[in-house]
């Protein structure tokens, strides 16, 4: 059996630095004014029966999905044009006024299972 620690411990890293920037893009734009706040890409997360720990604030993929950045693939996840779901994600809400970019609405993994897998 593959050790999966290391990818834990990966994965671990990977979560903590998103947290760690996410706090720093809320520190700066509250200094210009903004209000700002950022949702944790792994917490907080109702741990029951139900949801299996599959259920957050917000949902960083649909919202991303809002955003332009890819579409919902099978899966389930977010599939990005150039990253497939090898992709981490961080949602913050602020009043500053930004452009909004379109919704992403096309689908390039229709029957396609590469990104799945």
């Amino acid at each position: 059996m593959k050790n999966i620690r290391p990818l834990q411990y990966d994965t671990y890293g990977i979560m903590q630095e998103l947290s760690q920037i996410s706090y720093r893009l809320v520190r700066f734009l509250e200094e210009k004014g903004y209000e700002a706040i950022t949702f944790s890409p792994y917490i907080p997360v109702e741990m029951s029966i139900e949801t299996k720990g599959l259920f957050c604030d917000v949902s960083h993929r649909h919202l991303a999905v809002k955003a332009g950045l890819g579409c919902l693939g099978y899966c389930r996840l977010l599939v990005t044009p150039n990253l497939g779901t090898k992709v981490r994600l961080i949602t913050i809400l602020t009043s500053a006024e930004l452009e909004k970019d379109e919704e992403y609405h096309e689908n390039f993994c229709e029957g396609c299972e590469r990104f799945c897998a």
